[in-house]
């Protein structure tokens, strides 16, 4: 026996509006019944390496998770991708999200305000680069900066590996150029 491979994993509604500089993205989900476990919905996209600077509000300044953010502070803070990424993890692998963002900011490019509380990072890696990478220094150097706005994240600490997920979710995000 074996299963359906075909089933969908996530119905999603993505919705766009674009006025002047403003673009309005509205995200909702819903997780398929049968998925157990789920990591992250949110979007995922590059932007050139001389924007790495940010800015936001929400728990740091060290990394935060849902599971993760009792050793950190809610407030305004400022870093840039580099210094934002821990190498020093034995494998390479989630690093420097920041949990309950109510503003991420990246320096003369964009500003992203939400309805609800996100997720957000700004690294200098990919998430396929963390995960099909070993070792640390097998990371490749990108000419641009990676960065993720999550409507839902899952924790990475205890009950085997972090809080799951909602089963559905929904978020509106206003990016300003």
């Amino acid at each position: 026996l074996a299963a359906n491979c075909l089933m969908p994993a996530v119905e999603f509604t993505l919705e766009y509006t674009v006025v002047k500089n403003e673009l309005t993205v509205s995200l909702e989900y819903k997780l398929a019944d049968y998925i157990k476990s789920f990591p992250r919905v949110g979007f995922e996209f590059g932007v050139d390496k001389k924007y790495d600077s940010f800015s936001y509000i929400g728990f740091g300044p060290y990394e935060s998770y849902v599971d993760k953010c009792a050793a950190c502070e809610y407030g305004y803070y400022e870093s840039a991708a580099n210094e934002n990424y821990d190498k020093k993890y034995i494998r390479p692998q989630e690093s420097g999200s920041h949990y309950a963002c109510k503003y991420l900011a990246l320096k003369n490019l964009l500003s992203v305000t939400a309805e609800n509380p996100f997720s957000a990072s700004v690294n200098p890696y990919t998430t396929e680069q963390l995960i099909n990478t070993a070792h640390s220094f097998e990371l490749c150097e990108n000419d641009f900066v990676n960065v993720c706005i999550d409507v839902a994240m899952r924790g990475v600490g205890s009950h085997s590996c972090g809080p799951e997920i909602p089963k559905e979710g929904k978020n509106t995000f206003k990016f300003k150029f």
